[in-house]
Protein backbone atom coordinates (compact mmCIF):
# COMPACT_ATOMS: atom_id res chain seq x y z
CA UNK A 1 0.00 0.00 0.00
CA UNK A 2 1.58 3.59 -0.92
CA UNK A 3 1.97 5.77 1.59
CA UNK A 4 0.25 9.09 0.90
CA UNK A 5 2.63 12.23 1.82
CA UNK A 6 1.96 15.77 2.54
CA UNK A 7 4.69 18.44 1.50
CA UNK A 8 4.83 20.00 4.98
CA UNK A 9 7.59 22.80 4.57
CA UNK A 10 4.24 24.48 1.80
CA UNK A 11 2.23 24.11 4.61
CA UNK A 12 4.22 26.07 6.86
CA UNK A 13 4.88 29.34 4.69
CA UNK A 14 1.57 28.94 3.11
CA UNK A 15 -0.45 31.01 6.06
CA UNK A 16 2.23 33.27 7.96
CA UNK A 17 -0.45 34.62 10.16
CA UNK A 18 0.05 34.90 13.72
CA UNK A 19 -1.50 34.25 16.62
CA UNK A 20 -3.18 37.23 18.64
CA UNK A 21 -3.51 40.96 18.39
CA UNK A 22 -3.72 43.94 20.60
CA UNK A 23 -6.03 46.53 18.99
CA UNK A 24 -6.66 49.71 20.19
CA UNK A 25 -8.48 52.64 19.07
CA UNK A 26 -8.41 56.15 19.76
CA UNK A 27 -10.65 58.11 18.19
CA UNK A 28 -10.27 62.57 17.73
CA UNK A 29 -12.11 65.40 17.17
CA UNK A 30 -11.11 66.06 14.30
CA UNK A 31 -12.62 63.06 12.94
CA UNK A 32 -9.92 60.59 12.75
CA UNK A 33 -9.40 57.38 14.66
CA UNK A 34 -5.74 56.22 15.48
CA UNK A 35 -5.78 52.75 15.52
CA UNK A 36 -2.77 50.70 16.97
CA UNK A 37 -2.23 46.88 16.30
CA UNK A 38 0.90 45.53 18.47
CA UNK A 39 1.01 41.82 16.92
CA UNK A 40 3.38 39.29 19.73
CA UNK A 41 5.28 36.64 17.41
CA UNK A 42 5.36 33.48 17.80
CA UNK A 43 8.17 31.38 16.55
CA UNK A 44 9.12 30.97 13.03
CA UNK A 45 6.63 33.66 11.98
CA UNK A 46 8.61 35.47 9.04
CA UNK A 47 5.55 37.72 7.78
CA UNK A 48 2.41 39.24 9.30
CA UNK A 49 -0.70 40.25 7.31
CA UNK A 50 -2.87 42.81 8.50
CA UNK A 51 -5.61 44.53 6.56
CA UNK A 52 -6.00 48.20 5.96
CA UNK A 53 -9.14 50.68 5.55
CA UNK A 54 -9.23 52.38 2.09
CA UNK A 55 -8.39 55.62 3.50
CA UNK A 56 -5.49 56.08 5.80
CA UNK A 57 -2.37 57.82 6.47
CA UNK A 58 0.31 58.51 9.20
CA UNK A 59 1.41 54.34 8.66
CA UNK A 60 3.99 53.56 10.97
CA UNK A 61 5.84 49.82 11.14
CA UNK A 62 8.04 48.81 13.79
CA UNK A 63 9.17 46.09 16.44
CA UNK A 64 9.11 46.52 20.06
CA UNK A 65 12.47 48.48 19.78
CA UNK A 66 10.69 51.12 17.82
CA UNK A 67 13.02 50.02 14.94
CA UNK A 68 11.88 49.92 11.73
CA UNK A 69 10.11 47.13 9.52
CA UNK A 70 9.85 46.31 5.83
CA UNK A 71 6.83 46.06 4.67
CA UNK A 72 4.60 46.07 1.40
CA UNK A 73 0.88 46.92 0.51
CA UNK A 74 -1.01 45.06 -1.56
CA UNK A 75 -4.97 44.45 -2.30
CA UNK A 76 -5.13 46.50 0.79
CA UNK A 77 -3.76 43.96 2.94
CA UNK A 78 0.10 45.40 4.91
CA UNK A 79 2.53 42.60 4.46
CA UNK A 80 5.44 42.95 6.98
CA UNK A 81 8.52 41.43 7.20
CA UNK A 82 8.68 40.44 10.99
CA UNK A 83 12.95 39.91 10.47
CA UNK A 84 14.29 39.60 14.00
CA UNK A 85 10.91 40.90 16.11
CA UNK A 86 9.44 39.55 18.39
CA UNK A 87 6.34 42.62 18.66
CA UNK A 88 5.13 44.13 15.32
CA UNK A 89 3.69 47.64 16.03
CA UNK A 90 1.40 49.09 13.39
CA UNK A 91 -0.15 52.29 13.78
CA UNK A 92 -2.15 54.23 11.59
CA UNK A 93 -4.66 57.45 11.31
CA UNK A 94 -8.17 56.66 9.51
CA UNK A 95 -11.41 59.16 9.39
CA UNK A 96 -13.25 55.38 8.26
CA UNK A 97 -14.47 54.13 11.49
CA UNK A 98 -15.83 57.28 13.28
CA UNK A 99 -18.84 59.09 12.42
CA UNK A 100 -21.30 62.19 14.18
CA UNK A 101 -25.04 62.21 14.22
CA UNK A 102 -25.99 65.55 15.82
CA UNK A 103 -24.11 65.41 19.32
CA UNK A 104 -22.85 61.80 19.67
CA UNK A 105 -20.08 60.13 18.14
CA UNK A 106 -20.12 56.90 17.37
CA UNK A 107 -17.00 54.45 16.54
CA UNK A 108 -17.48 51.39 14.69
CA UNK A 109 -15.37 48.57 14.13
CA UNK A 110 -14.77 44.92 13.09
CA UNK A 111 -11.96 42.67 14.77
CA UNK A 112 -11.74 38.68 14.86
CA UNK A 113 -9.54 39.95 18.25
CA UNK A 114 -10.89 41.93 21.13
CA UNK A 115 -10.03 46.07 21.12
CA UNK A 116 -9.85 48.56 22.98
CA UNK A 117 -11.34 52.09 22.19
CA UNK A 118 -9.92 54.93 24.36
CA UNK A 119 -12.42 57.63 24.44
CA UNK A 120 -11.06 61.28 24.33
CA UNK A 121 -11.16 63.97 27.42
CA UNK A 122 -14.46 64.99 28.49
CA UNK A 123 -16.73 62.16 26.43
CA UNK A 124 -19.47 60.31 28.14
CA UNK A 125 -20.17 57.24 26.93
CA UNK A 126 -24.05 57.29 25.17
CA UNK A 127 -24.18 53.61 24.33
CA UNK A 128 -22.45 50.51 23.46
CA UNK A 129 -23.74 47.63 20.69
CA UNK A 130 -22.47 44.51 22.85
CA UNK A 131 -21.65 44.34 26.70
CA UNK A 132 -18.13 45.26 27.30
CA UNK A 133 -15.53 42.74 28.30
CA UNK A 134 -13.90 45.89 30.62
CA UNK A 135 -14.24 49.13 31.54
CA UNK A 136 -10.83 50.87 32.49
CA UNK A 137 -11.86 55.06 33.02
CA UNK A 138 -12.13 56.00 29.47
CA UNK A 139 -10.66 52.52 27.87
CA UNK A 140 -13.50 50.58 26.95
CA UNK A 141 -12.50 46.88 25.71
CA UNK A 142 -15.39 45.29 23.29
CA UNK A 143 -15.31 41.92 22.73
CA UNK A 144 -14.56 40.35 19.07
CA UNK A 145 -17.16 41.18 15.73
CA UNK A 146 -19.38 44.39 14.66
CA UNK A 147 -18.61 46.71 17.40
CA UNK A 148 -20.51 50.40 18.02
CA UNK A 149 -19.03 52.24 21.03
CA UNK A 150 -20.96 55.96 21.26
CA UNK A 151 -20.10 58.92 23.10
CA UNK A 152 -20.87 62.56 23.55
CA UNK A 153 -19.52 65.54 25.55
CA UNK A 154 -21.68 67.14 28.77
CA UNK A 155 -23.26 70.58 28.51
CA UNK A 156 -20.88 70.87 24.69
CA UNK A 157 -22.16 70.15 21.18
CA UNK A 158 -20.55 68.17 18.44
CA UNK A 159 -19.86 71.46 16.22
CA UNK A 160 -18.09 73.16 19.49
CA UNK A 161 -16.30 70.40 20.13
CA UNK A 162 -14.72 69.88 16.63
CA UNK A 163 -14.35 73.76 15.98
CA UNK A 164 -12.00 74.42 19.64
CA UNK A 165 -10.31 70.81 19.23
CA UNK A 166 -9.69 70.21 15.69
CA UNK A 167 -6.35 71.77 15.07
CA UNK A 168 -5.08 70.27 18.18
CA UNK A 169 -6.78 67.15 17.94
CA UNK A 170 -4.43 67.20 14.70
CA UNK A 171 -1.62 68.28 16.48
CA UNK A 172 -1.61 65.36 18.53
CA UNK A 173 -2.39 62.74 16.02
CA UNK A 174 1.07 63.72 14.21
CA UNK A 175 3.41 63.75 17.06
CA UNK A 176 2.10 60.43 18.92
CA UNK A 177 2.36 56.93 17.84
CA UNK A 178 1.76 53.40 18.88
CA UNK A 179 1.06 52.81 23.12
CA UNK A 180 2.05 56.57 23.66
CA UNK A 181 -1.47 57.61 22.29
CA UNK A 182 -2.80 54.89 24.69
CA UNK A 183 -0.52 56.07 27.73
CA UNK A 184 -1.24 59.69 27.44
CA UNK A 185 -4.99 58.89 27.29
CA UNK A 186 -5.57 56.85 30.13
CA UNK A 187 -5.66 58.89 32.95
CA UNK A 188 -8.53 60.58 31.27
CA UNK A 189 -11.92 61.12 33.19
CA UNK A 190 -15.03 59.07 31.66
CA UNK A 191 -18.66 59.70 33.14
CA UNK A 192 -20.75 57.16 33.59
CA UNK A 193 -24.52 57.02 32.49
CA UNK A 194 -25.62 57.62 36.06
CA UNK A 195 -23.67 61.48 35.60
CA UNK A 196 -26.03 61.82 32.51
CA UNK A 197 -29.08 61.57 34.22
Amino acid sequence: MKMKWIPIALLLFAVPLVSAANITLTPYSDGYVVVNVQVPLQEYTTQVVIPLPGNYSDLLVTDENGSPLQYAIRNGQLIIETGNAGIVNVTYSTPEFLKTEGAVWTVTFTSDEPFTVVLPRGAVLADLSDAPLSIDGNAITMPAGDVAVSYTFENMTSTSIQSTDESSAASERGGICGPAVIGLLTLLPLLGRATRR
